[in-house]
């Protein structure tokens, strides 16, 4: 199941009333929740079934977001905005469904990828001692970067990009958390310091430089390190010396194992001045990166095609057979039903249905029998009125009326014939059948009235003909799943095609000024930002304990301000945690707060 969880927020639990307090109902009249999946930096997410969607399309992820006392402004924009990210639509970004403002809770529905993250499937890949190969490499960092270049192309930033924030479906890569930093932090530099993950972040961004396209190259370098080395690009017991490495440190190197030519584009996205860094358009026309594209487009493409070739095969068996068989709409609503029945209420079935064909079967074979048996009565009753009859050319007419009179019953007991019998002594006569025994209702009675009836149990072939049945109903759900596959690998495909076609870079960078024009407040959100930092505080409380964070907490301020050096700060905080990277978020929740503050102090002089 997907981690979504993230540093800094694991367990901090939420003032504001939970959307989720009531597990079976509705939210916004759609959707209900199946599991929780995690806690990020801004809410948690829950696995949702959306009960208006199609068959396989049912499953989304829903990010629960508190806003609190936001400026109901402020949440009116951060929706339009919402609104303009859905309009995105690319198999490497993940499909951004709808956002909703439900009463102090600011919800996002997005696309469910049940293969986990990228941050996931590297901590599996560390823990059993492998490492990704070159090929694998390059195939996700290529979709990265068409989903990059896509976005840059719309003038918009991503602002976290990070391994937790890439999410893998069916060996597709899928950009996710797409824009909400930006949405719910506002549009200055500053709301990427408390929206970032300070590993992946860049040093103009770091150092309050201004945020643009090329910030989000800086992440995308961080993250192909990662994806080859399995440990991040930039690394220290503490927040300040992660941004010490990342300002002024050398430019990291990737093992032998990798291609120089790999290298070489990791270490020029990942260059300290921004106007030097490639972008994403730039690295995809690079020879290295072409070549491996067109391997990937036909990769692609065989698989797509093999895929289609199967679904038209089973789809053509299954209009076929559809063909030869009537099916009437009772019978669907029947066949519905059953599969909805446990295995001895199917069984319980049959023997319901046998009994009800072989009743039916006896019903018939009365009828039939008495209707004979009636004619043949009919045909005695013929025969002796025959006999008894006289000539009518020897008799005189009165004699021929008396004789032409009706029988009655007297006239048989005088000629010696057998009295006639009633019509309702006849039916009972002609019945060479006993009358049937209605079924018991109660269903411990039945089953007597089954077995005395000599109906067996369910036999081990009627089991495996349910189990294929059931078989059969997975792989039409897999069949849907396949096809959601190619539909992506096929639009990978068109856009790996016109970027190979294309003549330009599409280079042009994104600043974040032409992008403050149309999206988000023009001043950090102080409301989240103290949401976030709140959540951060419980979170390091629960971890550490009350008493051991106030003393690291209160060490780390006092050492900041004396400008202690890294390794006496590393030696005094092993003497307070076993650990000393366990406060690494305290030392980040510090500098937070410490900008928060720059921040206030800044608007109010404005």
């Amino acid at each position: 199941m997907p981690k979504f969880q993230e540093q800094g927020a694991r367990s901090a639990s939420c003032s504001a009333p939970s959307l989720t307090s009531d597990p079976g109902g509705l939210i916004a009249k759609r959707y209900t929740i199946q599991e929780r999946l995690g806690r990020g930096s801004f809410g948690t997410v829950y696995l949702v079934r959306d009960t208006k969607a199609g068959e396989g399309e049912s499953l989304k992820v829903l990010k629960e977001i508190p806003v609190g006392d936001l400026n109901p402004n402020e949440t009116v924009q951060a929706n339009l905005e919402a609104q303009l990210l859905s309009q995105l639509h690319h198999p490497a970004i993940l499909k951004f469904f709808s956002s909703f403002l439900e009463r102090d809770t600011f919800c996002i529905i997005t696309e469910y990828c049940e293969d986990r993250d990228l941050d996931c499937k590297i901590e599996e890949l560390r823990e059993a001692g492998r490492t990704l190969p070159e090929p694998q490499v390059t195939e996700w960092f290529i979709q990265l970067l068409l989903g990059v270049l896509y976005m840059h192309q719309r003038r918009i930033l991503h602002r976290d990009l990070k391994a937790k924030n890439i999410f893998l479906k069916k060996n597709i890569v899928k950009i996710g958390d797409f824009g909400v930093s930006r949405l719910l932090m506002g549009s200055r530099d500053l709301a990427t310091t408390f929206t970032g993950t300070p590993y992946y972040m860049s040093p103009e961004a770091l150092s309050h430089q201004g945020y643009d396209s090329k910030s989000d190259i800086w992440s995308l370098g961080c993250i192909l390190y990662e994806m080859c080395c399995l440990e991040h690009a930039f690394n220290g017991d503490n927040f300040l010396s992660v941004v010490m490495r990342i300002v002024e440190g050398k430019t990291p190197t990737l093992p032998e194992r990798y291609s120089k030519e790999l290298n070489s584009i990791m270490q020029r996205m990942l260059s300290k001045d921004p106007s030097l860094r490639l972008s994403a358009g730039d690295v995809l026309k690079m020879k290295f990166i072409e070549e491996n594209m067109h391997s990937i487009r036909h990769k692609f493409s065989s698989s797509t095609l093999r895929d289609k070739t199967l679904k038209s095969e089973r789809d053509t068996a299954q209009i076929v057979s559809a063909l030869q068989k009537k099916v009437h709409m009772q019978t669907l609503r029947e066949r519905s039903e059953v599969q909805k029945m446990t295995p001895r209420e199917r069984m319980r079935l049959r023997k319901l249905q046998a009994a009800d064909e072989k009743a039916r079967k006896l019903k018939q074979l009365a009828e039939e029998k008495y209707e004979e048996n009636y004619r043949r009565m009919q045909e005695l009753r013929c025969r002796n009125f025959q006999k008894i009859s006289v000539d009518v050319l020897n008799e005189n007419m009165a004699e021929v009326a008396n004789q032409t009179q009706p029988i009655t019953k007297q006239d048989y007991q005088s000629l010696g014939c057998p009295q006639p019998v009633d019509r309702q002594q006849s039916d009972r006569l002609c019945m060479s059948e006993p009358r049937e025994r209605e079924i018991p209702e109660d269903p411990l009675t039945a089953e007597v009235y089954y077995y005395e009836d000599g109906f067996e149990s369910c036999s081990d072939e009627e089991e495996a003909q349910e189990e294929d049945e059931d078989e059969g109903d997975k792989s039409l759900d897999t069949l849907r799943r396949t096809y959601g596959q190619d539909c992506d690998m096929e639009a990978m495909v068109k856009y790996m095609e016109n970027v190979l076609e294309s003549e330009s870079s599409g280079s042009e960078t994104v600043t974040e000024e032409a992008h403050e024009g149309s999206q988000g407040p023009g001043v950090i959100n102080c409301t989240m930002a103290e949401n976030k930092l709140q959540r951060m505080r419980e979170s390091i409380t629960e971890r550490l304990g009350a008493e051991v964070f106030r003393k690291v907490y209160a060490y780390l301020k006092q050492a900041r301000e004396r400008r202690e050096s890294e390794a006496d700060i590393k030696e005094s905080l092993g003497r307070l945690v076993e650990k000393p990277s366990d406060c690494f978020e305290v030392d980040q929740l510090l500098y937070y707060e410490e900008q928060l503050q720059r921040s206030r102090e800044s608007q109010s002089a404005e």
